[in-house]
């Protein structure tokens, strides 16, 4: 949960931002809702549809001391529709439909469905189930595709493109990796698969950018190996095209990526943002930030780091985003506070808006490495 400094330095900020004519980057919203913990939820993914976000379930996140075996085995089965205009939140169970999960794979197709693949749940066992969500009528329906599909796996990146959704990599089996990359055809309900040159990754993005009809695959954890045992997750901070009029991946250059996990992350307009996220992989120096990093596919550019002169973000890991019209926003996460004797897991029970319209402006008046003539947004 936000601590009260943070507080009072984003209402200082938002203030003076409106002094000078500027709206903030980042505002924390009032939601209405009756669930006063509702988003206590973290590992999730969320999705845009019309004006709505819809995320499901999550790992609920309590403080280790209480019960060390329920720390990563617990979780919500619900699902959370926030409306973008009314700035209210419902969250409803259906009896039918997706078992509790978190790390899973989501997208949507903008219009009307959101999909949901696979996951973790109960035990750390891995799900192979596939599910679409009609904001209509908000139901859950489970789907059965003509031929198999990928094998269960958690932490997958998942996107919709063109009338299919894009399936990669992810965790099976736990630690192991995977490299594969699958395409569920809606109009076929039918899957294919191809290996990729890309290594083995989970809990990375996987995004589609129209401008370059190309999906961009960036950082993620490894398992690695060594003296007989596992030695435990480690990042990659590598960033890959994949141009779907070729069905060829492409190893970008990508200087100065963000070193960062358990981000979150969406795709405004062609750019690449992440948000939050930890740097290091224990308690010691699990370091959550609370900087924003953008990437250009367009010109292989990154800002890594930038925390914005007009109200900087929340620091917050294992949350989720999406965008609705000309804002973003992040839901979820949580952050940790260490003592050498615990680990505590505190939830964010708020939303967060980002307005991206604003973050050039905000780099240019930073003196960034960008002509004023750059199509950004």
């Amino acid at each position: 949960m936000a601590s009260n400094t943070q507080l009072v330095f984003v209402t200082l900020c938002v203030l003076f931002c409106v002094a000078l004519g500027h709206r903030p980057i980042w505002k924390r919203l009032t939601v209405n809702s009756v669930e006063s913990t509702v988003l206590n939820i973290t590992e999730t993914k969320s999705a845009a549809v019309g004006t709505k976000i819809v995320t499901f379930g999550g790992i609920k996140q309590i403080v280790e001391e209480q019960n060390p075996a329920l720390k990563f085995n617990n979780f919500y089965n619900d699902t959370i529709i926030f409306d973008t205009e009314t700035h209210t939140l419902r969250r409803f169970v259906q009896e039918d439909g997706p078992q509790g999960r978190g790390i899973y794979g989501m997208a949507s197709d903008g219009q009307r469905f959101v999909y949901m693949w696979g996951g973790l749940t109960f035990n750390y066992q891995g799900l192979d189930d596939f599910w679409r969500f009609d904001a209509d009528t908000e139901e859950w329906e489970q789907i059965f595709p003509v031929n198999a599909g990928p094998n269960s796996r958690a932490g997958p990146g998942m996107t919709y493109a063109q009338g299919k959704i894009y399936l990669h990599a992810g965790s099976h089996d736990f630690p192991l990796g995977l490299d594969d990359l699958w395409i569920y055809n809606i109009a076929t309900n039918s899957w294919s698969n191809q290996s990729t040159p890309v290594p083995v990754r989970a809990g990375h993005s996987l995004s589609y950018v129209a401008s370059e009809n190309s999906l961009i695959a960036f950082s993620g954890e490894y398992p690695a190996f060594g003296g007989g045992g596992f030695l435990g997750l480690l990042p990659r901070t590598d960033i890959w095209q994949y141009k779907l009029n070729t069905n060829t991946w492409v190893l970008k250059s990508g200087a100065t990526e963000p070193s960062v996990l358990h981000y979150a992350d969406v795709v405004y307009k062609g750019v690449l943002h992440i948000h939050g996220g930890d740097l290091g992989q224990n308690c010691v120096n699990d370091l959550i930030v609370n900087y924003t990093s953008l990437y250009r596919l367009k010109d292989d550019k990154w800002v890594a780091g930038y925390i914005p002169r007009f109200a900087g973000g929340p620091s917050l890991k294992g949350g989720s985003m999406a965008c609705v019209k000309k804002f973003c926003y992040l839901i979820g996460g949580y952050t940790t506070v260490c003592d050498n004797t615990r680990n505590s897991f505190f939830g964010d029970h708020t939303i967060w808006r980002y307005d991206p319209t604003n973050v050039y402006e905000d780099l240019a008046l930073a003196s960034h490495d960008w002509d004023d003539d750059d199509d950004w947004f």
